[in-house]
């Protein structure tokens, strides 16, 4: 956050700090921290592990300045946590372009935005002291609920959560490719497909815009 203000007081703007600032509002919005007294860290068990948070920087393709606060996972050990995701095969995606083609379904891609923080994390970590970035949490003992990016098993907890998610749709696996999924569509005329790529997918079916709709209320 120092060289932000450095570089917004250079050109006479706060760009990067108000990206930083829309970063950590969205994820206080989704609930991804528990913040505890300064020193709380202290009356954990070995179970828990230290790790830090830093801000990544980067620059859209509109000139809009995105931050994203990052987990430090190289830092926590996973060898007792399950950290394989797996994505759609390649084949699969070419055989839902002929499917869609034969059967002349509409296809509609999108990608989930701040992902995997809709997920909870089973890593058990913290982050001794909340940064200025933090408002008036600064000073606080940070415990991370939510699967942040960053962390090595955050990938494979959204995927779960997506799945439960499609499962709640009414959606099913199939059985050659895990990360496509299908049900009947509700003229019970023809199936509706869903392939997930981590936080990318693309539907496959009469109404994609329908099925859109189900994934962004979720």
């Amino acid at each position: 956050m120092a060289h932000a203000r450095r570089i917004d007081a250079a050109n006479n703007n706060s760009h990067w700090q108000d990206a930083a600032k829309r970063e950590v509002k969205a994820l206080m919005d989704l609930d991804c921290f528990e913040f505890q007294d300064n020193g709380h860290h202290k009356k954990l068990d070995g179970s828990w592990q230290r790790t830090t948070l830093h801000m990544i920087f980067d620059v859209k393709q509109d000139l809009t300045r995105k931050a994203r606060l990052v987990a430090g996972g190289h830092l926590v050990d996973t060898i007792n946590i399950q950290v394989f995701s797996s994505t759609v095969k390649s084949i699969s995606i070419q055989l839902l372009h002929v499917i869609s083609h034969n059967d002349q379904l509409g296809q509609l891609c999108g990608d989930i935005g701040n992902a995997f923080p809709n997920a909870y994390t089973n890593e058990k970590v913290f982050v001794p002291c909340a940064r200025l970035e933090f408002g008036e949490k600064v000073g606080k003992c940070i415990i991370i609920k939510k699967a942040l990016y960053g962390l090595c098993s955050s990938a494979k907890r959204f995927h779960a959560h997506l799945a439960d998610t499609l499962r709640s749709f009414g959606f099913r696996q199939t059985r050659y490719d895990n990360d496509v999924w299908i049900r009947l569509d509700r003229s019970k005329q023809h199936y509706e497909y869903v392939c997930t790529h981590v936080d990318d997918f693309m539907i496959c079916t009469k109404n994609p815009e329908r099925v859109m709709k189900e994934i962004c209320s979720s």
